[in-house]
């Protein structure tokens, strides 16, 4: 009986000893890898780095800080004042990520800075055996603000929730494919510049024939390679509504061979067109929202073929391919 105990033991701490040695592993490539991202190798690659970098939560978390981190590419630059990221371990993996505002941006070359602040920012991420579960973002009391001169208060809204589930039904075991759902919602959202006051905003769409492994998701080719598995993009609803207005849009969107983009789009409004008057050319209103019909409400099909976009049988604009 003695001797089966010792061997447990013993197991016990051979487990707990390689357990450890991951763990530390683990650790030291992530402080390697962003010490190479804040001293990159070549001079034209983007600069990412933390006034101060930790990695803690031993044995069953790596929980990583980064204080007054900032993201430098060319004449860009954005700060933000911290980001905590736990990954909890073993599997499912689950990641949690915290934010503290502010979050600043500001272009050299334009002369731009604008700032977005938040009361809570948190995000949680599930994976499976590199299979993506779940995502789901909740922002509260929010605030976009053009700091060029002064604080002059572009958009702010009370809440905002962002929700990516994997979809089991549709999951697709033979080539490897899964379908992701996708649900927007805000509420009390105002933006000065189109008159928007209180306004509800919600959007459910589906993306099809994902990778069902995330490492795919960095393939240099994962468009093309989309695309070849039939992808696209289902908007099954977008309903935005204030006090004065609304505005609905349906439809959908793939990539062709050739990397340019088809789809189509039905979109209905009242009262928008009122709001954003001083800011849209009046000869784009017909273009954009189609003609008004007796009860003042627009209807306007918006179609893309072959990368050409189209206002009802009018081409407006080509887009590029995207590979």
């Amino acid at each position: 009986m003695k001797r089966i105990i010792f061997k447990i033991f013993i197991i016990v701490i051979f487990i707990a000893i390689i357990w450890s040695a991951i763990w530390a592993f683990a650790a030291f490539k992530i402080k390697a890898e962003m010490a190479n991202l804040a001293n990159p190798i070549n001079s034209e690659q983007a600069i990412i780095s933390c006034d101060n970098f930790s990695v803690k939560g031993f044995p069953f978390k790596l929980d990583m800080n980064c204080k007054n981190g900032i993201y430098i590419n060319g004449d860009d630059r954005v700060t933000l004042a911290n980001i905590n990221t736990s990954i909890f371990l073993p599997l499912p993996i689950k990641v949690k990520i915290i934010a503290t505002s502010p979050l600043n941006y500001s272009n050299a070359f334009f002369a731009s800075e604008q700032e977005l602040s938040w009361s809570e920012f948190v995000a949680n991420i599930s994976i499976k055996f590199f299979r993506f579960e779940k995502f789901q973002l909740n922002m509260k009391n929010i605030k976009y603000i053009d700091l060029l001169i002064g604080e002059n208060l572009i958009a702010r809204a009370n809440n905002l929730t962002i929700d990516l589930s994997d979809n089991q039904d549709k999951y697709d075991k033979a080539s490897s494919t899964a379908s992701v759902d996708l649900n927007v919602n805000s509420e009390n959202l105002d933006i000065s510049v189109a008159n928007i006051n209180e306004a509800k905003l919600q959007l459910f769409a589906e993306i099809s024939s994902l990778p069902d492994d995330i490492r795919q998701f960095t393939n240099p080719d994962f468009l093309y390679a989309w695309q070849q598995a039939n992808g696209q993009i289902n908007l099954l609803s977008f309903d935005a509504s204030d006090k004065s207005s609304e505005i609905k849009i349906s439809g959908n969107i793939r990539l062709e061979n050739n990397g340019y983009l088809n789809g189509k789009f039905a979109i209905n409004s009242n009262g928008v067109i009122e709001q954003i008057s001083h800011i849209v050319p009046q000869g784009m209103v017909p273009i954009i929202f189609g003609s008004p019909k007796e009860n003042g409400s627009y209807q306007q099909n918006i179609r893309i073929r072959e990368g050409v976009v189209y206002s009802g049988i009018v081409p407006i604009t080509k887009l590029v391919p995207l590979f």
